[in-house]
C-alpha cells in the first residue's frame, strides 16, 4: 500500500511539474503573440494580399526614384561641366574649343526660355 502512495505522489508531482510547464510554455506563446500582434505583421499581410496598393506603392516609389536620378544626374553633370570648362579652357589646343562649346551653351540656354510676352496663345 505505502508503495501505491509513493507512485500516486510521482504521479501528482510529474503532474504538477507538466502544470508549471505548461502555464511557462502558455506565456511565452502569449508573449510571442503579443510581439506578433506589435510587429505589424496583419497590416504587411493585408498589403501583400492587396495589388492595388502594392502596385501604387511601387508606382510612388518608382517616380520618385526617377526623379532623384533627373535632378541628381543634373546637378553632378553642371558640376563637372563647370569644372571641365573651367579647366580645360587654360589649355591653348582645346580651349578654344570648350570656349566655344560653353558660349554655344550660354546662347542655347537664352534662346529655349520663353518669355510671357511671346506666348501664342495670348
Amino acid at each position: 500500500m505505502a508503495k501505491m502512495f509513493k507512485n500516486i505522489k510521482k504521479v501528482e508531482n510529474e503532474e504538477q511539474k507538466i502544470e508549471k510547464e505548461i502555464e511557462v510554455s502558455q506565456e511565452k506563446i502569449e508573449r510571442m503573440l503579443d510581439r506578433l500582434a506589435r510587429s505589424g505583421l496583419k497590416d504587411y499581410l493585408d498589403y501583400l494580399s492587396s495589388p492595388p496598393k502594392i502596385f501604387l506603392s511601387n508606382f510612388l516609389a518608382g517616380i520618385g526614384r526617377g526623379l532623384g536620378f533627373v535632378i541628381g544626374a543634373t546637378v553632378v553633370l553642371s558640376f563637372l561641366i563647370f569644372l571641365i570648362g573651367s579647366i580645360f579652357s587654360q589649355i591653348p589646343i582645346i580651349g578654344n574649343f570648350f570656349q566655344w562649346l560653353d558660349l554655344f551653351l550660354k546662347e542655347s540656354m537664352k534662346n529655349q526660355y520663353v518669355s510671357i510676352q511671346n506666348v501664342p496663345w495670348k
